[in-house]
């Protein structure tokens, strides 16, 4: 296949491993983004051929104007253990993810759920606050991690089966099953942080996915969760009244067997990926307002102008009035950006792009990450400069949620939460590093998503 591309050059494949052997274990999502210098690269992972994409137009070209050739994920024994056969939203078969998007689409349009999920970040930004201003009043430092995970899973959860978490110890048997489910998640990520060589190797990929798909694994924990959840709203279901988005994908699909499984299957999706990503993105947005107060001080100074009214809650609707604190937020995406290397893909049928020919089940890794740093569109790339959003908006190339048809669909959700925290955070409290220390460790720890070592900072009351 590398004769195929004679003008590609790609790192020389070996045996089993393939081109594995030039990453950096513990931060492979850095090498790759080393190698951006050629905009697309052959490369081996085991015996799957892939090609490493960091030109933003090929991308475009590959996930917009060609995205039917390109809808499919590869086939691997870990996606297919985490997807159910498939069958899931994320990872799943064209069909069932047609079928899902359609859904989804319908409930992000609809008015109740809408008002719901908004009300919910509201709530969950007072108890979050409140919260950490007990935190600062006893005198103890604040450690966003366990707070931003539940915060972010509590919103999700709420939105989806209108269930959700205490911040303090006080949980009854509904909560206790939520927390449980939480800790699962958590030991998921934990589990597939690093990856598996298996994954890749042909030789060994039918034993290593009879093994996934034989032995219990903490999916099968999460997926027996909402299982059960969407089994309990089929018995309380009323078409009159949509409580939830599992109300509404129930109302959508049906109350069969086969068409709840497929609701538990599609929500289980949306609680996993966006606890971790919004979490992660609010613990490095924390993390770099502490490294740098004086733009931290510039988006307090914005938020005193535009906020007419000191004691209320800060809410989405403020969001078009911050743009310079909507910059901090993006800029640190931009820098440590939570899914530098999106979501693999993999080709149908083998298609010529822009001279270079994509064989048939080539693995597409797109170089979000290598993007969002490369001097061609980003002045002075690795410097942090919220102010350069101010300037340019950078649409073509600002890609953190990917981009195409399969992009991710709660982006807008996400900047709502993430804007109303950090925002509220910032009106209540100054943000800094320990004691003794000027700067925390921005260091990226690789995982399925990128996300810093676990760090705490000093709240001082801004009343």
């Amino acid at each position: 296949m590398m004769k195929l591309n004679p003008h590609l050059k790609g790192p020389l494949p070996l045996p089993i491993i393939g081109s594995l052997y030039t990453l950096d274990r513990s931060q492979p999502h850095v090498s790759i983004q080393k190698m951006s210098k050629d905009k697309v690269i052959p490369f081996f992972m085991g015996d799957h051929f892939c090609m490493i994409i960091s030109c933003p137009k090929m991308l475009k070209e590959i996930f917009i104007k060609n995205f039917d050739n390109f809808i499919e994920r590869p086939e691997l024994p870990i996606f297919r253990k985490m997807s159910d056969n498939y069958r899931n939203f994320v990872m799943g078969k064209e069909d069932y993810w047609k079928l899902y998007k359609k859904v989804f689409s319908n409930a992000f349009s609809k008015t109740t759920l809408k008002n719901n999920i908004h009300q919910t970040i509201d709530c969950q930004n007072r108890q979050l606050i409140s919260v950490m201003k007990s935190i600062q009043k006893s005198g103890q430092v604040f450690h966003p991690k366990k707070f931003v995970q539940k915060y972010a899973f509590n919103i999700i959860l709420k939105y989806v089966i209108n269930e959700y978490i205490p911040y303090g110890d006080d949980l009854d048997e509904s909560s206790n099953q939520c927390l449980e489910f939480f800790h699962i998640i958590e030991d998921l990520f934990k589990r597939l942080a690093n990856g598996n060589l298996l994954d890749y190797v042909e030789i060994v990929k039918p034993f290593y996915e009879f093994y996934l798909m034989n032995t219990y694994q903490p999916i099968d924990r999460i997926i027996e969760f909402m299982v059960d959840k969407t089994t309990q709203h089929a018995q309380t279901f009323n078409k009159e009244v949509t409580r939830d988005l599992m109300d509404h994908c129930i109302h959508e699909l049906g109350q069969d067997e086969d068409a709840l499984r497929k609701v538990a299957l599609m929500t289980y999706d949306l609680v996993v990926g966006a606890t971790e990503t919004t979490a992660g993105v609010l613990e490095w947005v924390i993390l770099m307002l502490a490294n740098y107060p004086e733009y931290q001080e510039k988006c307090y100074e914005e938020l005193l102008e535009k906020i007419d009214n000191d004691s209320r809650l800060i809410v989405d609707s403020d969001r078009i009035s911050t743009p310079y604190l909507m910059s901090f937020i993006k800029e640190t995406m931009r820098v440590h950006p939570i899914g530098p290397l999106g979501v693999p893909r993999a080709t149908k049928e083998s298609i010529n792009i822009n001279g270079v020919f994509i064989p048939e089940k080539t693995q597409i890794i797109q170089n979000l990450g290598a993007i969002l740093k490369n001097p061609e569109f980003w002045d002075h790339p690795e410097q942090f400069k919220p102010d350069r959003f101010l300037k340019n908006p950078h649409a073509d190339v600002f890609l953190p949620f990917g981009l195409g048809y399969k992009m991710c669909l709660g982006q807008n959700l996400a900047f709502s939460q993430l804007f109303t925290l950090i925002a509220n955070i910032i009106k209540n409290f100054k943000i800094k590093p320990p004691k003794h220390t000027s700067k925390i460790d921005d260091s990226e720890v690789f995982g399925l998503t990128i996300h810093p070592n676990e760090f705490h900072v000093e709240l001082e009351s801004r009343w």
